[in-house]
């Protein structure tokens, strides 16, 4: 049936689709360009006050408690400020991390001062007291050695940035740390007391814009030791390095404060890890005020989590009227509350960090079973001779290998057997599964069971065998269903985990919650700091490969919709128009700062997304085609970049234009390639990277030109001949290696692209080769050797 204008329903539900997602591609970016630009222009200057910064070793949210820390707990609910008008408190979680994994105190001090991440410690040595590098008088030994350390570490800092800022009559160090972070590299130097001096005499504190004090820290052995005395005026009841004895010298700090600084704003936090674990710490901003809230800072996006770097560019903006990176997340909450949750958030975040490299090992060693099984069936190939692998590649049925051997009229023995399933199948798709299950694992509140661990792996493979049960099921008579049962796990999976990636980072935008992302064992950790929003390479990877199954399940969609109504060509054409659509929603996802943020995510998915759009429109593809399309991904991420550092923000795109611009992209440069390479200097890193891509290109050129003719090697001409009999889930496969590829070539850590996007690519494209054979094979249901009954 036409309407007047002659377009069939299958036109207009063709054209109707093409228009809505090249409308959701447009309204995507469109949203990410203006929420990008919304922190700049929503900003508004905060009221000038003196502003003091207590900092300590080890504490953590674990730790606070009405009974274990009453000072503490008294002055974050307000109690003894009255006099000032009462305080609230942001109280949120902080992540210390500096260059090394685990914080030493004097490289968290350097960068609570530099406003960057320092490298006082060299690497493999033990931490270096902050006692050690400070005199008696408050100078620094070395300060242009410490620098120079930091920076041979590729980790250039300014020593002292924040104190540079300030007029050094209107500043105070207190300690040996607070020293070091305050340290001028200069003659004028900032003035310099003992925290004994301070403590009996406070009226040092009156007139100073920038107080920074070190209030010591928890030692290990001490850290349970001692009781707090809620009648004790000082800490001498206490051993030095219990948590008793932080808790009354932080009492009566904030006593002083209050008493010769009325109306000064207070930061207690964390500024080094307790032990040789890096754990989250402990963070609290003071304000003249009622309101108990979560806070959040631009760099992390996320309420209740805040930096160490932050606390430098935040009290300089308070001091200038400026837009500060810390803020809180305009809530009201009670202590005990707020206690719970970041108690809760830093107790997963820990847990999270045990269970991430054990799942890393059996998602490598359950790839390595089934890579293992695939050749083992691969290499029993070989006894065949050349006419009969001849036979089988060059027949248009796709006839098995062993059926073209054999072909008995009664079935053999042998044959008996392989025929039994054997659940390689479900291993295949369980397997598959993992990287999504692994997400969504973030839903179920796991951390507070009475054993999380045991509760954590459960839930895994519970919802993985799930998964796979759904990823596998199809109807009864699967060949009549062609091309859709045969791609069916790889479209699934797929679809499902783009679909939960783009659902979670739009939430965690909206919302400025954790993500699902960056809380699971694949993400970026809070305790790691390697990035707190958008894309890190797991997730990318994860979030590429389903992208392009996505796309290419849509493609073969329009075509089956349109064929009927339309020409083959014009059907193609509505196809690769949609293939084009998600690749644009993709990449806007991936790199818009307000969402991914992944500077090195676009150029492989325009590589991905090019290569199956050519595809779907039925022309070749060659090497200027690859070479296009990798420049035109690069020109797309440093369009991105230059956006993001237009409007200001503070994202790696941004960051990075930044550091170009100030010539320390080198120094980017060599750090990337260095922990791409597992830290091989990077020269000898970027000589195995380029030998590698040498490598690749070879090979593909050799199977590609004909000169390696895989139909003619009886290992491979099985798989030649499902592969021809499927040409969209060849493509399919093809687009995820070739931007899997390319991304572990541009990122750092560019091999943990490849692997975990092969975890969820390879199984899959092995499952449809399996039930490609099932489909062409109908006596014996293999290829390349492998059951596929199900």
């Amino acid at each position: 049936m036409r309407n007047s204008h002659g377009d069939s329903p299958g036109k207009r539900a063709m054209r109707l689709a093409g228009i809505w997602a090249a409308v959701l591609a447009v309204v995507a970016v469109a949203f990410g360009a203006v929420l990008s630009a919304a922190p700049a222009a929503q900003a508004a200057p905060d009221q000038v006050r003196p502003t003091v910064m207590i900092g300590v070793t080890g504490l953590r949210w674990a730790d606070v408690g009405e009974e274990s820390t009453p000072w503490l707990s008294a002055a974050l609910a307000g109690s003894g400020t009255e006099s000032s008008g009462g305080y609230g408190a942001a109280l949120a979680n902080i992540s210390v991390r500096t260059a090394a994994p685990t914080t030493c105190a004097a490289d968290g001090w350097v960068s609570l001062g530099a406003g960057a991440r320092a490298a006082v410690t060299s690497a493999g040595s033990s931490c270096v007291a902050p006692e050690s590098l400070v005199t008696r008088d408050g100078t620094v030994r070395d300060a242009e050695g410490i620098s120079e350390e930091s920076s041979a570490a590729h980790y250039p800092v300014v020593m002292g940035a924040l104190a540079q800022a300030m007029a050094p009559e209107r500043a105070l160090a207190v300690g040996p740390g607070a020293a070091l972070a305050l340290n001028r590299q200069e003659e004028s130097r900032i003035a310099y007391r003992d925290l004994a001096d301070v403590l009996g005499d406070g009226s040092v504190l009156a007139g100073r814009d920038l107080t920074v004090i070190d209030a010591g820290g928890i030692d290990v052995a001490n850290a349970d030791s001692g009781t707090s005395d809620t009648g004790s005026a000082n800490a001498e009841n206490a051993p030095a390095g219990s948590l008793a004895g932080l808790d009354e010298r932080l009492g009566e700090i904030i006593a002083l404060v209050t008493a010769h600084q009325p109306q000064a704003r207070i930061i207690i936090t964390t500024v080094a890890d307790r032990a040789e674990r890096a754990e989250l710490g402990f963070f609290a901003l003071l304000e003249p005020g009622e309101t108990t809230a979560l806070a959040r800072s631009t760099t992390t996006r996320t309420t209740g989590l805040v930096q160490l770097i932050d606390l430098a560019p935040s009290v300089l903006a308070w001091h200038t009227g400026a837009p500060a990176p810390l803020t809180d997340n305009g809530g009201k909450t009670t202590l005990a509350t707020a206690s719970a949750i970041l108690h809760g958030q830093a107790l997963r975040a820990d847990l999270t960090a045990q269970l991430s490299p054990q799942f890393y090992l059996l998602l490598a060693g359950l790839g390595l079973v089934c890579v293992a099984v695939i050749v083992v069936h691969l290499v029993r190939f070989s006894r065949f001779p050349p006419a009969t692998v001849a036979a089988a590649a060059g027949s248009s049925a796709g006839t098995s290998v062993s059926q073209a051997a054999t072909a008995p009229a009664q079935p053999t023995r042998a044959a008996a057997r392989r025929a039994r399933p054997t659940g390689f199948a479900q291993l295949l798709a369980w397997l598959a599964a993992l990287p999504v299950s692994a997400l969504l694992i973030g839903i179920i509140p796991w951390w507070t069971f009475s054993r999380p661990l045991l509760g954590w792996w459960s839930s895994l493979a519970v919802l993985a065998a799930l998964l796979a049960a759904w990823a596998v099921a199809g109807p009864r008579h699967q060949a009549q269903a062609g091309g859709r049962w045969i791609a069916a796990p790889l479209a699934r999976l797929g679809t499902l985990s783009v679909t939960v990636i783009a659902a979670d980072i739009l939430v965690s935008t909206l919302g400025g919650g954790y993500s699902l992302a960056n809380t699971s064992v694949m993400g970026s950790l809070p305790t790691v700091a390697g990035r707190f929003f958008g894309f890190n390479n797991s997730v990318f990877a994860i979030f590429t490969v389903g992208a392009l199954a996505a796309a290419a399940a849509l493609a073969a969609w329009v075509r089956r919709a349109g064929s009927s109504a339309t020409p083959n060509n014009r059907a193609a054409r509505l196809a690769g128009f949609a293939v084009l659509a998600v690749g644009a929603c993709a990449i806007a996802l991936d790199g818009l700062p307000v969402f991914g943020a992944d500077a090195g995510g676009p150029p492989a998915l325009t590589l991905g997304f090019a290569y199956l759009t050519w595809h779907t429109w039925g022309r070749r593809w060659t090497w200027w085609h690859t070479a296009l399309a990798a420049i035109a991904g690069v020109a797309v991420s440093a369009g991105l970049a230059m956006l993001d550092r237009a409007v200001g923000s503070t994202t790696h795109l941004g960051n990075f234009v930044g550091r170009v611009e100030h010539g320390g992209a080198g120094a980017v440069v060599a750090r990337k390639l260095s922990q791409a390479f597992f830290g091989l200097p990077p020269l000898v890193a970027g000589a195995l990277g380029a030998s590698l891509l040498a490598g690749v290109c070879v090979v593909v050129w050799l199977v590609t030109s004909g000169r390696w003719d895989l139909r003619a090697r009886p290992a491979t001409a099985q798989v030649h001949a499902c592969i021809a009999a499927h040409p969209h889930l060849a493509a399919a496969a093809a687009a995820g290696f070739l931007a899997l590829g390319y991304a572990s070539l541009i990122n750092d850590s560019g091999l943990v692209i490849l692997g975990v996007g092969i975890a969820l690519l390879a199984p899959t494209f092995a499952l449809g080769l399996m039930r490609a054979g099932e489909s062409v094979g109908k006596n014996t249901g293999e290829c390349m050797g492998i059951q596929a009954e199900e």
